[in-house]
């Protein structure tokens, strides 16, 4: 049962090194990490360890449907970040239904649902009551019947000056609008807010809240 980690726009594969790191030194849990490249051309580039039948509970960062055809797991656990929490969205309604696999924990960690404009998203903690529900939000909503529904989902995000703002490049209620795809249609819906100077956009993954949150969701 893999741990599947997607980075958000202009990460590479590389952009998970210190929270997988970490865990291994922290929290005793030394998994097998294999990272994945997909080329302009759709082809795609192995690198890290190799997984054996023997591996127990792997990173593998970057993941399409060919992972899915080659290695056969029957479930899986998936984290994203910033965008990549809009990609794995864009799976499970478009795709999941497409492959035999199934997707068991989901996080997603300062994904911006309704795009990143502050005006549209306001600091309002009612989340019904945005200034707008942007063309990405309502297009997930419309089409979230899609999304199976045994799933669970952790839904981070930072608020680094403490106000309801946001991350420094996502609005807290942009990433919390999550709810309004998920919350009444999957089988449990959790969110929680990191504050302070490790809630930066960037920086959020490397947050000892957020990797205790993580760890604490995926390994329960």
């Amino acid at each position: 049962m893999p741990i599947i980690l997607v980075p958000g726009t202009h990460a590479t594969e590389d952009r998970f090194d210190a929270f997988t790191s970490d865990l291994s030194t922290s929290y005793h849990h030394q998994a097998t990490t294999m990272k994945i490249t997909v080329m302009k051309d759709l082809t795609l580039d192995y690198s890290g360890a190799k997984l054996t039948p023997d591996t127990h509970r792997p990173f593998i960062v970057i993941a399409l449907e060919d992972l899915f055809q080659r290695y056969h797991f029957k479930q899986f656990d998936a984290v994203g970040h910033s965008n990549g929490g809009l990609v794995l969205t864009n799976f499970l309604e478009y795709h999941s239904s497409e492959i035999k696999s199934q997707l068991r924990h989901l996080v997603t960690v300062a994904t911006p649902y309704n795009d990143t404009k502050q005006t549209d998203n306001g600091t309002n903690s009612d989340i019904t009551k945005i200034p707008t529900q942007t063309h990405l939000l309502t297009n997930f909503i419309d089409r979230n019947v899609f999304i199976p529904k045994s799933i669970t989902l952790l839904n981070i995000t930072g608020d680094i000056k403490d106000n309801h703002e946001s991350d420094g490049i996502v609005p807290v209620n942009s990433a919390l609008s999550g709810s309004l795809i998920y919350k009444d249609v999957i089988q449990s819906y959790r969110e929680k807010v990191v504050t302070g100077k490790g809630a930066g956009h960037s920086d959020i993954l490397e947050d000892d809240a957020t990797k205790e949150a993580i760890i604490e969701f995926i390994y329960r």
